[in-house]
């Protein structure tokens, strides 16, 4: 399905009907998270296009905050073929960070006694990206999604994440648009190619092998 009929699609009523996995999961995320329901439905659309297109890996999140997105990356990834094959990282400072915008525990409980994550497939990491990074086992990545600020840790991470990337990987910055740091690590590493969504996202897919 073309992109721009997918984008139409979303914001029609009759989402709920057409994409009631998406709905479900979405309605679940956003009461626990500050990205809106049409850049959700964005980091949806990117995932099944890497489904679809057969792209092998896990799904990685840099800046978990209080969750959501996380919800609704397990969701997809349990929802679509593959899915057991996949595991879901997850990277956020919690308490180590200041302003501290979540709690450690506070997600810990969202994600794995109120919600139904497997912690065999979902692995919560609280530190600063260098250092939780550091210890992931090197497992290819389908999916990446950013949704943190300042040039040191958005570098810090991708650094780290890039060898790792899967070809036809999908990469979503979430805060591109609003975050001057996050901007800058992002055009230094993908000078080219770089697809915006709305004011604030923007998104690109790693390099396939010839």
């Amino acid at each position: 399905m073309p992109a721009m009929l997918e984008e139409r699609i979303i914001s029609r009523r009759l989402l709920p009907l057409l994409k009631p996995t998406f709905w479900r999961a979405v309605r679940r995320a956003q009461k626990h998270s500050m990205v809106s329901k049409r850049r959700m439905q964005n980091l949806w659309r990117l995932m099944w296009r890497g489904v679809r297109a057969g792209v092998s890996g896990d799904y990685v999140e840099l800046g978990t905050a209080r969750g959501g997105t996380a919800l609704l990356l397990d969701a997809h990834r349990r929802g679509f073929p593959g899915g057991a094959e996949r595991q879901v990282w997850l990277y956020d400072a919690f308490e180590d960070f200041e302003p501290c915008f979540a709690r450690y525990e506070d997600v810990r409980r969202l994600l794995f006694d109120e919600s139904d994550c497997d912690p065999e497939a979902v692995h919560l990491v609280r530190g600063f990206f260098d250092k939780g990074l550091a210890t992931r086992p090197p497992r290819p990545i389908a999916f990446l999604h950013v949704d943190a600020g300042g040039y040191e840790g958005v570098s810090a991470g991708l650094d780290l994440v890039w060898p790792h990337l899967s070809p036809g990987a999908w990469l979503v910055f979430d805060n591109y648009g609003v975050d001057e740091g996050c901007r800058r690590a992002v055009d230094e590493r993908v000078p080219s190619g770089l697809h915006r969504f709305g004011h604030t996202q923007a998104y690109t897919m790693a390099a396939r092998e010839p």
